[in-house]
């Protein structure tokens, strides 16, 4: 049985794709698991991030810090993991998995040469307009992929345009894992040509334009209703709730937990994601809520965004809009007939066993193998 350390500055347990990678593992392996929260699983041992990274004990530490930060004084912020503690330093692995840039550090500390596989969720190097921290921190990360990817045993993402950048700074091929659910049992509905019903879930967050949706809906025929089912409790959110207010074509849901969320969307006929472009994580978008519609087997409608729409017209799930303004998305909906909508689902329910954590835990399991035989 190998030993294997498998790191992530999350909530472990909210975390879906380490959990994705702490069940496709487990069973053949003992892990050891740095992170936040609790995890009680049997044969994995679970680690505080918070006892391996020095955080900030002061102003004056903190201001230290953020001056390494500003002058580039990147060699200084990893020796924030120095402190790695006792029982962390003292085992052995045969292999080690970091998730997230952040970690890497850490991942080749505890290495000792045993080999490191990086698993990247996002574009680090993104400056979000008017966000001061990403605008800090983009230097380190830039640091941290340059120092340590190429050195990486093995390196995944989450979609193929983001496979191609890391390839050119880790100098190797990167492997694409998606982010998607459990494989569902759930069955296709056919859709009712006198009332198509669209969802839209997932966080509330400003940088989505959520409000964009709701705008579409002034401009679709009456056939069409949307349900809005979000999550973070903000001023955002009030914002959403009081415009969705205004239109009788459009209802709030209160959001269901993560694993429940395939099963309470099934009522539906088409998945709803108008997400304009404004950085590169949202050019190459390809979120778990677009394997959820597949998984509750429901038509999708998206704009343009590349990984999102190379699957749609790859697979016929559902239509792919122009651009990103509000009125062209109702353009394409108000054409669709009930047949379209049903070829959809249909559609969805053919390609949902292959686009399963299962799978993915497969894809998983053969990489981890490799890397210790």
């Amino acid at each position: 049985m190998k030993e294997i350390c498998i790191i992530c500055d999350t909530e472990i347990a909210n975390d879906p794709r380490v959990m994705r990678q702490i069940n496709a593992l487990s069973g053949d392996n003992r892990l050891t698991v740095v992170g936040r929260g609790e995890l009680n699983l049997p044969q994995v041992t679970m680690l505080s991030w918070d006892a391996c990274y020095r955080n900030a004990a002061n102003r004056l530490e903190w201001a230290w810090y953020l001056l390494c930060h500003m002058t580039h004084a990147f060699t200084v912020l990893e020796k924030r993991f120095s402190v790695a503690h006792e029982p962390l330093l003292l085992r052995r692995f045969d292999l080690v998995i970091v998730n997230e840039v952040i970690s890497l550090p850490l991942g080749f500390l505890i290495s000792q040469g045993a080999p490191v596989y990086c698993d990247l969720h996002e574009y680090y190097f993104d400056m979000q307009p008017g966000d001061i921290r990403s605008r800090l921190t983009v230097g380190y990360y830039k640091y941290l992929c340059n120092t340590y990817l190429s050195r990486c045993a093995a390196v995944s993402t989450v979609c193929d345009g983001l496979a191609r950048i890391y390839e050119s700074i880790a100098r190797q091929a990167v492997l694409v894992i998606h982010n998607v659910p459990s494989a569902q049992d759930l069955r296709t509905i056919p859709p009712d040509e006198r009332r198509i019903r669209l969802i839209h879930h997932g966080y509330a967050d400003p940088r989505r334009h959520i409000e964009g949706m709701i705008e579409m809906m002034d401009y679709v025929d009456a056939r069409f209703t949307l349900d809005l089912m979000l999550t973070t409790k903000s001023a955002y959110r009030d914002f959403l709730q009081a415009e969705a207010a205004k239109r009788p074509n459009i209802a709030w849901k209160e959001p269901v937990p993560m694993p429940e969320i395939c099963r309470t969307i099934n009522v539906y006929d088409l998945g709803l994601y108008l997400l304009p472009p404004h950085t590169v994580n949202t050019k190459f978008s390809l979120p778990n809520k677009f394997f959820e519609f597949i998984q509750a087997r429901l038509g999708i409608a998206i704009g343009p965004s590349h990984e999102m729409a190379v699957l749609v017209r790859q697979h016929d799930l559902g239509i792919v809009a122009d651009d990103f303004v509000p009125q062209s998305m109702a353009k394409r909906l108000n054409v669709l007939t009930v047949d379209d909508i049903a070829r959809f689902k249909g559609n969805a329910d053919k390609i949902a066993p292959y686009f399963s954590s299962e799978e993915a835990g497969k894809t998983i399991r053969d990489t981890v193998n490799k890397l210790l035989h």
